[in-house]
Order: structure tokens, then C-alpha cells, then sequence
């Protein structure tokens, strides 16, 4: 095999790979995009809604403390 040969196939096969991996960073992307706009976020509870007898087990920690 020659050299110019080996080295033709070998970048289409590296062109080959790079589009297959671009797409499959484009594909997760829009995946977890989806994915993130269709589950549901639950609504924020209330403190005083909640029925524990009144005992304070540790601390509160909301998603936006810090």
C-alpha cells in the first residue's frame, strides 16, 4: 500500500470521525435541552404548609441559597 493512499484514507476516515462526533454533541445537546424544558419543575413549598409537629431536624436549604 502507498503512502499517499494510506494517508487519503486516513483523513476522510478522521473527517468521518469528527463529523460523527459533532453530531453526537449536537444530538445530546438538543436532547438535554428537550429534556430540561419537558420534565416538570416542582413548585416551591411553602414552610408553613409543612405538618412535622413543630420539631426543627437541621437546616432548610433552598436551590438558590448561594
Amino acid at each position: 500500500m502507498s503512502d499517499t493512499l494510506y494517508s487519503a484514507m486516513h483523513g476522510e476516515s478522521a473527517r468521518r470521525q469528527f463529523r460523527i462526533s459533532l453530531f453526537m454533541v449536537i444530538a445530546l445537546a438538543i436532547g438535554a435541552a428537550l429534556i430540561g424544558f419537558v420534565t416538570p419543575s416542582a413548585p416551591a413549598q411553602d414552610a408553613a404548609a409543612l405538618d412535622d409537629g413543630g420539631v426543627f431536624v437541621g437546616r432548610l436549604v433552598a436551590s438558590g441559597d448561594r
